[in-house]
């Protein structure tokens, strides 16, 4: 698993486009882990979210992989994300992950450790309240991404691009999240 990835994207929106970067991964193959019955549910709704928009995050346009994830997330397909969308992205990605552990290497599972950090630290609200520039309690797509410059290239190859993401500006949205950021942007620079 190319697990720099799925730290990339969870650099710039925590649960939502994390799921997208997780796209890229190449995920391992399934293997029960010791969830619950809902967990694991959960979990495989995830996994089949990220089979089968791996092969568009990984060579397509940032937009094609962003607009995937955007699709999982917004449960009532009002084109928006609202903070309970996000929560049960956030709740559903980390049952897969835990699912998923066992199958991966110690150095994916270390990165793995510090995105779930991230994850665990950034409230849905708190995060919808940190990026929700129109004040509707919701996430637009525009909203979620005003912070990059989305072009041609895959989410990954921008989120690598100093010039790319206005990283303070991502950084003052997450608040008490930005120090983790700093550490997971690091982390995929070092994997370059």
């Amino acid at each position: 698993m190319r697990t720099a990835r799925f730290l990339a994207l969870g650099l710039c929106a925590a649960p939502l486009l994390l799921a997208g970067a997780l796209l890229a991964a190449n995920p391992a193959p399934s293997q029960a882990g010791s969830l619950g019955d809902a967990e694991m549910i959960g979990a495989k709704r995830f996994d089949s979210f990220m089979l089968k928009a791996a092969g568009p995050c990984a060579v397509e346009p940032a937009k094609t992989c962003i607009d995937q994830a955007w699709a999982f997330a917004d449960r009532d397909r009002d084109g928006e994300v609202a903070p309970g969308e996000l929560a049960a992205v956030q709740n559903e990605m980390m049952a897969w992950a835990d699912w998923k552990k066992p199958t991966m290497s110690a150095r994916d599972r270390a990165s793995l450790a510090i995105a779930q950090m991230l994850v665990h630290s950034i409230k849905p609200a708190l995060f919808v309240r940190g990026f929700d520039s129109d004040g509707d309690g919701r996430l637009s797509e525009a909203e979620l991404t005003q912070d990059l410059t989305l072009d041609k290239r895959p989410l990954l190859e921008i989120l690598r691009d100093r010039a790319a993401v206005d990283w303070p500006a991502v950084q003052e949205h997450l608040g008490s999240a930005a120090p983790l950021i700093a550490l997971l942007a690091q982390a995929a620079q070092a994997r370059r």
